[in-house]
């Protein structure tokens, strides 16, 4: 039994990784922003009947002091924390820049990065002192540099993502700590609220798309926990949606039945899809 610690675990891809951890047996510390949160969820995993490993800690990720806090408070009762996942993520939909309020910046910034960097400060100091550990990083849209209107902040961050995540790679290339990425795919969350800008995507395009591409986090999270469980490599990217299987749906699409996981009003797919890799 592993133990598991996920930031922004409280709903989403996140929540659905806790899930599929908690169903395996392995201790998962479940982190969203209010203890409010982590109680809604620790509930459903009660419903669920897998809540005998599971505990909820809130942290804000844009503040050190409750990332140490976590790593704590995760420590105590459990033993080392083996994985460390910097899941928690913001976004500001399918906005032009000139659209976007300008704290949604210093929001998507400050969480995706920042908070992402921080959160990896203090795991890798952790892992170091109890000699091993596992760190993975949520990619997305932009890390490969493909650009899309809309996605101007975002996609920065995920870009930064992916050369924070490989330069940290290769600065624990001696030590028994590793860390890589993962990549979901198009997962269909509520993080998008806001919606889309129809005058970069319109509804028919949104609803088109999403539904060709598109998963639930429920579909994603097995895929990503096993490869998790099973990796020892320092540097990998785990990618659920590679170029090739991204073309292939896109071919097989006319031939299959109709999906019809999202729909236009949602305006709630989180854009995880990286078409570069």
């Amino acid at each position: 039994m592993k133990t598991v610690v996920i930031t922004g675990s409280t709903r989403g891809i996140g929540f659905a990784l806790a899930k599929e951890f908690a169903r395996r047996e392995h201790c998962v510390i479940v982190s969203g922003r209010t203890e409010g949160a982590c109680k809604r969820a620790i509930d459903s995993f009660e419903s669920d009947g897998i809540a005998d490993n599971v505990k909820g800690i809130p942290c804000d990720v844009q503040e050190l002091s409750e990332l140490r806090q976590l790593w704590n408070r995760a420590s105590v009762g459990h033993g080392p924390i083996d994985i460390w996942i910097n899941n928690a993520g913001q976004s500001h939909g399918t906005h032009l820049l000139w659209h976007q309020p300008p704290k949604h910046i210093k929001e998507v910034i400050g969480t995706n990065l920042i908070g992402l960097m921080q959160g990896c400060h203090v795991a890798v100091n952790g892992m170091l002192e109890q000699g091993h550990g596992a760190i993975y990083n949520l990619s997305g849209f932009g890390r490969t540099g493909m650009q899309r209107d809309g996605m101007a902040i975002y996609g920065s961050s995920k870009r930064g993502v992916d050369y924070f995540t490989k330069a940290l790679a290769s600065e624990l290339r001696d030590t028994n700590v590793i860390v890589g990425q993962m990549n979901p795919g198009m997962i269909v969350t509520d993080m998008l609220r806001d919606g889309y800008d129809t005058t970069v995507q319109t509804p028919e395009l949104v609803e088109r798309t999403y539904n060709i591409l598109a998963d639930t986090p429920d579909d994603a999270a097995p895929y990503l926990v096993d490869r998790i469980i099973a990796n020892k490599k320092n540097g990998v990217m785990i990618n659920r949606r590679p170029r090739y299987k991204v073309i292939a749906r896109l071919l097989a699409a006319p031939f299959m039945p109709k999906r019809q996981v999202f729909l236009p009003e949602q305006a709630n797919a989180t854009d995880h899809f990286d078409p570069g890799s």
